[in-house]
């Protein structure tokens, strides 16, 4: 068992403007994919033709051939999947530059929002999710308080941290979660603790690390998102976790 290890993600964003690479590296992939997406829209038009005159020049004789009809019929059906792929890369760059736009957008023109909201929303959603399982979760907002920040990141990091929690208690079959606030040094903080099976230490290295999580067909902002989101709003970020016992996050929030 690993003593208590802890991990603190919180030391500013790139100095390269996040916004600017993004958008450099998401033009850079949508244009070949566009001219992809436009050549398999043409071969889609001109293959039944096509593989009409491959069997009828089989049929008469004209043609030596190893293909079949099958083999021809399955190019075919490759098509739509190229596109519909194709589709998705699309949705899933229009939705990272509509998550960087947020991230990058200056404290003062974030939203004002509340600990107590947020997280009713997020559990209102996960009472009908995990019902049985909400019974091991415990909440003690005494100070609620105003933040800043685009609504989708604290949503999500709450609803991760859930998801995550509950998986590995209905795993090992035991276990709690607790959210409480408090105020330290002038900050206001929120932590998230669950009582299951914990990190190792290379999992605590790596949670941050995941920038995506794909949920009922959408994508959606994983820690790292959140984690960046957060850095820009003037929030610290750490994690603490020992392995077979608990994970705490810690959230502390620059008064609004």
């Amino acid at each position: 068992m690993l003593k208590g290890s802890s991990i603190n993600l919180t030391n500013g964003l790139q100095s390269v403007p996040l916004k600017s690479l993004i958008g450099s590296v998401t033009h850079q992939i949508r244009t070949p994919l566009s001219s992809i997406m436009m050549s398999a829209g043409s071969l889609e038009q001109i293959l039944p033709e096509l593989f009409q005159a491959h069997k009828l020049a089989i049929e008469h004789n004209l043609l030596e051939s190893d293909l079949n009809y099958s083999q021809l019929e399955l190019l075919g059906s490759a098509l739509p999947i190229m596109q519909q792929e194709i589709h998705r890369a699309f949705s899933f760059f229009t939705t990272l530059m509509q998550f960087i736009e947020k991230i990058c957008m200056p404290v003062e023109a974030l939203p004002t929002l509340n600990v107590q909201d947020s997280l009713d929303k997020v559990l209102k959603h996960h009472a009908c999710a995990h019902e049985l399982q909400l019974n091991s979760l415990h909440v003690d907002i005494k100070h609620d308080f105003l933040f800043k920040l685009a609504p989708i990141f604290i949503e999500e990091f709450l609803a991760n941290c859930i998801d995550n929690s509950l998986r590995a208690i209905k795993h090992l079959g035991m276990g709690e979660i607790y959210i409480h606030t408090a105020q330290e040094d002038g900050h206001n903080c929120l932590y998230f603790k669950d009582t299951s099976k914990g990190m190792t230490t290379e999992q605590l290295e790596k949670i941050f690390s995941r920038y995506f999580r794909y949920k009922e067909q959408s994508i959606n902002p994983g820690h790292g998102l959140c984690r960046l989101a957060f850095i820009n709003a003037g929030i610290d970020v750490s994690c603490n976790s020992k392995e077979g016992e608990y994970t705490e996050f810690k959230l502390r929030f620059p008064s609004v």
